[in-house]
């Protein structure tokens, strides 16, 4: 919510819908842009300084307002063959943006360092297909506030990962974590909770739990 009370929502087969009343009334998307006043949109996120630029990840790739989700434009990259499930922007450095791409194309990360003129794929790889869900979703990406070189994802059916050079390279850490707080693979959001222990909140498709950061391991230390 904006500080003229606009609100956004991403919705599958509604495009984008918005409120500039507090959601007395809603409008949808205008016709004749490079997203659909009837597209599946299923996530968005701020330009940390500039609050009427919004970024969108759609069934199309990656587009951008700058009035507020008034109008889009299509960021055209490679991506455009990929249907986004999740992007982020870096907090401290806009031009640094992530996104996570799945069903019905194949699951890759992937980042821009140039606010979204380029994209280049990270190395994070799945499978094709994965028993629980067909093709793999990238469902769940965050990044640390304070460090933003730290990057966080999560993949439905696919284990959670963790980045300590902005997706240069990446270490799994559901499969490190044993015994009673093991954590199921299923990773559907991530938040990072800034403070000291700083948590990383992850939501699993059977439970949440909490990570407390030691150093550069992962350490279990509430189970929800």
């Amino acid at each position: 919510m904006t500080a003229n009370q606009t609100l956004l929502v991403a919705t599958c087969g509604q495009g984008i819908l918005k409120t500039t009343d507090k959601g007395k009334t809603w409008t949808r998307l205008p016709i004749f842009q490079d997203i659909e006043y009837d597209d599946i949109v299923r996530t968005l996120d701020i330009h940390p300084t500039e609050p009427a630029t919004i970024f969108a990840g759609f069934q199309h790739g990656v587009a951008k307002s700058i009035d507020a989700g008034q109008t889009w434009h299509r960021l055209s990259s490679f991506i455009d063959n990929y249907a986004i499930w999740k992007l982020v922007v870096d907090p401290q450095n806009p031009d640094n943006i992530y996104v996570g791409t799945g069903a019905p194309t194949r699951a890759i990360a992937a980042r821009s360092r140039d606010g979204g003129k380029t994209f280049e794929r990270l190395s994070l790889l799945f499978p094709e297909h994965c028993a629980g869900v067909s093709k793999p979703r990238l469902l769940a990406m965050a990044i640390d506030p304070e460090e933003p070189n730290n990057i966080w994802a999560g993949v439905e059916e696919g284990g959670l990962y963790h980045s300590q050079d902005s997706g240069d390279s990446w270490r799994r850490i559901d499969t490190e974590i044993k015994g009673k707080d093991a954590m199921n693979s299923d990773i559907h959001d991530i938040a990072v909770v800034p403070g000291s222990p700083k948590r990383i909140i992850v939501s699993t498709g059977k439970r949440g739990i909490a990570l407390s950061l030691k150093s550069s391991l992962a350490i279990v230390i509430r189970g929800t």
